[in-house]
């Protein structure tokens, strides 16, 4: 067991320590390598068609932070990023509709100790209401399994891997 540190926001103040096993952290290079940046993701958010309680909760995400050792990991980024990632493989989706599937799938343990898991769930009771007004979800029905399996795949990054060795 060792102490991560975490903010909500990128300048590090008012830094929390949390306990998290060693084992139960993904592989932060990864995470880092599907982290966008800051401004580029803020840009994405605004234009966004959601409530602006959505968009709140989207900024606050956007801007938590680890530090776990030496490294400092801009979860929020990953995590948005990663959705990005998806929009790519399915431009005609929304972001609102990708988030939808792939936010619940971020469930390990060590999010829900630094607090991602609370943002999570909050932004899903709004976006589902938002989607739901909007009659979005036909849209997916489509290309609901390829989706699915894409998110999967995507949410495995913030899993822990069996046998890897991981840096702090």
């Amino acid at each position: 067991m060792f102490f991560v540190e975490v903010s909500d926001s990128s300048d590090q103040k008012n830094m929390q320590k949390v306990a998290v096993d060693k084992h139960e952290l993904p592989d932060l290079e990864a995470l880092h390598d599907v982290s966008q940046p800051k401004s580029k993701i803020r840009k994405i958010i605004e234009r966004m068609e959601i409530s602006a309680d959505a968009k709140a909760l989207l900024f606050s995400l956007n801007d938590k932070v680890v530090k776990i050792g030496k490294i400092l990991l801009p979860v929020g980024r990953a995590i948005l990023g990663a959705a990005l990632e998806l929009l790519k493989l399915f431009p005609t989706l929304s972001l609102a509709l990708i988030l939808s599937k792939f936010l619940p799938l971020l469930l390990p343990a060590w999010l829900v100790k630094i607090g991602v898991v609370g943002l999570i769930s909050s932004f899903l009771t709004l976006l589902g209401l938002y989607l739901d007004t909007k009659n979005i979800f036909k849209d997916a029905i489509k290309v609901d399994s390829q989706l699915s399996a894409a998110a999967q795949k995507m949410a495995a990054l913030f899993f822990p891997k069996e046998g890897v060795e991981h840096a702090t």
